[in-house]
């Protein structure tokens, strides 16, 4: 007798009841592996760890469905899936291998860190990219230690890799390392070393960035220093980033803005007017907004006003609005009421209507 009877399961309504046991009841079919694949594609977006057990069981058949079972266990990111995805980097199929790296980085469990240390240097490039973004995102207290083992590593994309997964776990025992890889013979390394002293923002890390801002051979990495140095936030620091203001590189003067903007100091409100009026970047205009609205600079009141009305970017715009609501300026009340009624962006309107009220009520 069939396990459905004549019909086949709807796995779709399955899905939106987040029924697991009757998505778990799919697995069991080897007939029909369309319907079991849509039902383990259910389970990796439900995300249960109810569902672990059965897909490990299914992935065990080495169906057809197997890409999808592994992708499903990343997704729900239980650790007992680690074991499994551990065993499938020796397989020989390198697709599955860079399945596996994929989703054991959704995972960090016990060993995962070497694992994908190991998977940086597969044969097939695919696995290697794919084990490297992998491996810049794992997180989690217990793989600080493997991280900072790596960041020693020959491989110099094992060293990015383990330098970016470094600063997001904002553990203080990765300082001292990553101020070591300051020095490191590639200039990404160094880049991405401090860029995370920056996210961990740890006062033992300023000298050594002013260092590195000062002498570094590599425009990059001397940005990377001071925008770490703004986001530290010590006065040190000052001297060092407005000597930047004087580079010919757009890139360090903007960095320089942007830094000392964080710091609070009022010499960055003419860089900062230049970032919102000639920069291309989005991340960094809207940034040079907001630290203006922070510092209630006068002189950047014409400037806001026209990233309120001219710029090309919503997230700009609606950081204008707010930046101006901040001034508590009278001369914003025409561009706000003006963006009121005719920006096409809603959180633009939105934030105007606020900044509007924020000024009414000074």
């Amino acid at each position: 007798m069939p396990l459905f009877g004549s019909t086949k399961p709807n796995v779709e309504k399955l899905k939106t009841n987040r029924d697991v046991q009757g998505l778990v009841s799919v697995l069991r079919s080897k007939k029909d592996y369309g319907v079991r694949t849509r039902a383990v594609v259910a389970l990796g977006e439900i995300k249960d760890a109810r569902a672990v057990p059965a897909l490990l069981a299914a992935l065990g058949d080495k169906g057809p469905d197997r890409m999808q079972i592994i992708a499903a266990l990343g997704n729900i990111g239980d650790e007992s899936a680690a074991e499994a995805l551990a065993d499938l980097m020796d397989d020989s199929s390198w697709p599955i291998r860079e399945a596996a790296a994929g989703s054991l980085g959704k995972i960090s469990g016990k060993g995962t860190v070497e694992l994908l240390v190991r998977a940086c240097k597969d044969e097939q490039i695919e696995v290697r990219r794919t084990a490297k973004e992998a491996l810049s995102a794992v997180s989690g207290a217990g793989v600080v230690d493997p991280l900072i083992k790596a960041l020693a590593d020959k491989a110099v994309g094992v060293r990015r890799s383990a330098a970016k997964a470094l600063g997001k776990t904002g553990d203080e025992r990765a300082v001292r390392p990553l101020i070591t890889a300051l020095g490191d013979e590639d200039d990404v390394v160094r880049c991405l070393s401090a860029l995370a002293l920056g996210l961990i923002a740890d006062k033992r890390a300023i000298e050594p960035l002013i260092v590195t801002l000062e002498d570094d051979s590599s425009w990059r990495t001397r940005e990377s220093a001071a925008l770490a140095l703004g986001k530290i936030g010590d006065e040190q620091a000052v001297e060092s980033l407005l000597s930047l203001q004087n580079e010919r590189k757009s890139a360090l003067r903007e960095a320089s803005a942007l830094a000392l903007g964080r710091l609070g100091d009022k010499r960055s409100v003419e860089p900062l007017i230049t970032i919102l009026r000639e920069s291309r970047s989005d991340h960094k205009r809207k940034e040079a907004v907001q630290l203006l609205g922070e510092l209630r600079a006068e002189q950047a009141l014409g400037s806001l006003c026209l990233a309120l009305s001219r710029d090309r970017n919503a997230g700009v715009r609606e950081a204008a609005a707010l930046s101006l609501g901040k001034t508590g300026a009278k001369g914003a009340l025409n561009p706000l009421n003006n963006a009121i009624e005719k920006d096409k962006d809603g959180g633009v309107r939105q934030a105007a209507t606020l900044a509007l009220s924020m000024i009414e009520d000074i």
